[in-house]
């Protein structure tokens, strides 16, 4: 399904309507913009000291780190043993995490208990308002390097998807104007400033163009 934009705080609503385990991967993906599927594979001895997630992207094969907030990690991390799963399933075997079937579930079920119509949100959404925050924050580099993006197309796609389109193409067009205002301005102080000089050189330069006297 095609996931929509919402906004972090409507998602942090969201998430406090969710089961802890569901909420936790919910928040990771907020949080760090992986996708779903890394944020429930996710293992205690993934964080380090720092208050960093280590991962290797499950699509991509790419490795990566992501910071988290301290709360995080104390309400989610710290207890579990190494090698175990922080979203751990109730439902299947052993050290098994939670499934992505479970977290959209939770999402749709938080939706109705808050009345919000819960098209186009999923598990996906968490990482597309990731993504938009960053880029209005730290602009489109860092966002293309956060989500692991190649090209910066593909990140635009998430970065824009809050209908800020317009307002970005109206920041462009001033840009633009500024510019050519600028590059004017400066023709003109460079011929109030070079220009007699300029023409007493171009006269005095040999005519090539002219027949030799024989």
């Amino acid at each position: 399904m095609q996931t929509r934009y919402v906004p972090l705080e409507t998602l942090m609503h969201i998430a406090e309507a969710m089961p802890h385990e569901a909420r936790g991967a919910f928040l990771l993906s907020m949080q760090t913009g992986v996708r779903i599927t890394d944020a429930l594979s996710a293992r205690a001895c993934d964080f380090d000291a720092g208050g960093f997630y280590h991962y290797i992207a499950k699509k991509t094969g790419k490795a990566g780190r992501a910071p988290v907030t301290q709360d995080f990690i104390m309400e989610y991390v710290s207890g579990h043993d190494g090698d175990a799963y922080i979203f751990p399933s109730p439902q299947r075997r052993k050290n098994a995490p939670l499934t992505r079937q479970a977290v959209f579930l939770n999402i749709k079920a938080a939706c109705a208990r808050l009345g919000l119509d819960p098209t186009g949100i999923a598990p996906h959404t968490a990482r597309k308002a990731f993504a938009v925050d960053l880029f209005h924050r730290e602009g489109l580099g860092k966002t293309m390097h956060a989500l692991q993006h190649r090209d910066a197309a593909t990140t635009l796609l998430y970065a824009l998807s809050d209908d800020s389109t317009p307002e970005l193409m109206r920041r462009l067009d001033r840009l633009e104007a500024a510019v050519k205002q600028l590059q004017d301005d400066v023709e003109k102080l460079f011929d109030a400033v070079f220009g007699d000089e300029v023409y007493t050189l171009k006269s005095d330069l040999p005519d090539f163009n002219k027949e030799k006297s024989p």
